[in-house]
C-alpha cells in the first residue's frame, strides 16, 4: 500500500510533536527531581548517594543527584577547555605549523 507524501509528512510531524512533548515532560520531571534533592540536608544527600544502586535511578536522575551532591559538598565542576585542532597539520592552536587555526 502506497502512502501519499502528505500522509507521510503528517505522520512525521505527529511523531516529532510526540517526541517534543516527551522531552518537555522529561525536563519537567528532572526539574522536580532536582528541587526534591535540593530540599534535603547534606547528610541525607550522602545517604542517597551511597544507596544510589538500590534506588534504580535513570541516567538523568543520577546526573542530577550527582550534581546536587557535588554542590552540597562544595565541589565545583572543572572548567571545560576547548582546543581547536588544525585539520591540515593536526596541531593544536598556536602550535599549528600551517597557521590555519
Amino acid at each position: 500500500m502506497l502512502v501519499s507524501p502528505q500522509e507521510r509528512l503528517e505522520k512525521q510531524k505527529a511523531a516529532i510533536q510526540k517526541e517534543i512533548e516527551a522531552q518537555k515532560a522529561e525536563a519537567k520531571f528532572l526539574a522536580e527531581e532536582e528541587q526534591f534533592y535540593r530540599s534535603h540536608s547534606k547528610s541525607e544527600l550522602m545517604e542517597m548517594w551511597e544507596s544510589r544502586g538500590d534506588l534504580n535511578l535513570t541516567d538523568g536522575e543520577l546526573a542530577i543527584l550527582r550534581k546536587v551532591v557535588r554542590e552540597a559538598m562544595g565541589i565545583t565542576p572543572a572548567p571545560t577547555i576547548s582546543l581547536k585542532v588544525c585539520g591540515d597539520c593536526g596541531m593544536v592552536g598556536s602550535n599549528c605549523s600551517c597557521r590555519r587555526v
